[in-house]
């Protein structure tokens, strides 16, 4: 494994630089140290896909053990992109002794240095007590990319994850999944909706799949209560967009985007997701399942009954009174909800368009 490092880089390490020697790009990754809000960040990205990671944060001692540290940057990635742990140990076996060089070229250092810019403008994205930052690496990966062949366009993380496929076969993911059943009761009627999520994910990353789901349009807060057998509730998880929010003596009370669904929702006896504070559109979530070999590092929806209410229509009780107007074309208010339906372009909810929408949702 070569470590291809810049020469700034190179000066802070105290190692001269000389000329990289591995030929396969998918066994070097460069890297470039540079400041991002006055700390000492590291910005390591893959020479075959463009795949990468960022330190944040380093200190004088992380600089004597920065190969640990990028190796263990490495398995952690290809971990959180659901790589079986197999394929990651020959992928270390197969990639020789380490060793620290030079960068490789114009072409990589240009690489670099375009990953650089973008872990500097997604500044907004770190977490400032970790040193393996997962958004902001996340975030660049992300980012739609040119890739190899002229005219090919995609992202680091799908090129990462072909790279794999095309040396150690099509089955390189194997990951713990939750089957879970979603359920939005309407009283006389429900929409339903069952999916495969992967179990690392975030409530906030849930709340955007529920979303695409069920097509709401992500225009107003929403929050997670977790429920035990005894109904006492185990956790009530707001929306990371909520300005203030007050605490609870019952019941504790975490952002989404600062705690994993594995934390909680294995235990839970009760999930209910709430979506529109106002018109209160509560989901039941009914965890069916583990799987324990899902091959996919995403989730899919395979099985959806139904659609949702069309937003701010008021409610239970206003989608009653919406359904009521629309049945009577006597109605004197007909005309003005077939106008106000009209413009909210609402359609049947599609299971294919879904499930493509699912497959770029955790950006991996």
């Amino acid at each position: 494994m070569q470590i291809c490092c810049t020469k700034i880089l190179l000066e802070k390490l105290h190692i001269p630089p000389f000329e990289a020697t591995e030929e396969n790009d998918l066994f070097c990754w460069s890297a470039n140290l540079l400041k991002i809000k006055r700390k000492k960040a590291v910005v390591v990205v893959n020479d075959s896909n463009r795949f990468g990671f960022v330190l944040y944060g380093l200190k004088a001692r992380d600089f004597k053990s920065l190969q640990g540290l990028i190796e263990a940057g490495i398995r952690r990635c290809l971990k959180r992109e659901g790589i079986r742990a197999d394929i990651i140990e020959a992928y270390f076996g197969q990639s020789g002794a380490w060793a620290v060089n030079t960068t490789r070229g114009r072409v990589f250092t240009a690489r670099l240095s375009k990953a650089c810019e973008r872990a500097g403008y997604y500044d907004d994205r770190l977490d400032t007590d970790a040193l393996y930052q997962i958004a902001l690496s996340q975030t660049m990966n992300s980012e739609l990319i040119t890739g190899r062949k002229d005219g090919e366009y995609g992202y680091p993380y799908e090129f990462l994850i072909q790279d794999f496929k095309d040396r150690y076969g099509e089955k390189i993911i194997a990951t713990e999944a939750l089957d879970l059943l979603i359920r939005l009761d309407l009283r006389g009627s429900s929409v339903t909706r069952r999916l495969l999520v992967p179990v690392d994910i975030t409530f906030h990353e849930l709340h955007e799949i529920i979303q695409i789901v069920f097509d709401w349009q992500g225009s107003h807060l929403h929050g997670f209560n977790l429920f035990d057998q005894k109904d006492r509730c185990i956790v009530n998880v707001v929306s990371a967009f909520e300005d203030k929010f007050e605490t609870r003596q019952d019941c504790p009370v975490v952002q989404d985007k600062d705690i994993r669904i594995e934390t909680y929702i294995k235990d839970a006896n009760k999930i209910i997701y709430t979506y529109d504070y106002g018109d209160e559109w509560n989901h039941d979530i009914i965890v069916h399942g583990i799987v324990s070999d899902y091959d996919k590092n995403y989730p899919t929806c395979i099985m959806a009954e139904g659609n949702r209410p069309p937003e701010d229509v008021g409610g239970i009780s206003g989608f009653e009174e919406y359904l009521d107007i629309m049945s009577n074309p006597e109605h004197p208010k007909h005309e003005m909800m077939k106008s106000w339906t009209l413009r909210k372009r609402d359609k049947d909810f599609d299971i294919d368009d879904a499930n493509h929408r699912l497959r770029y949702v955790l950006g991996r």
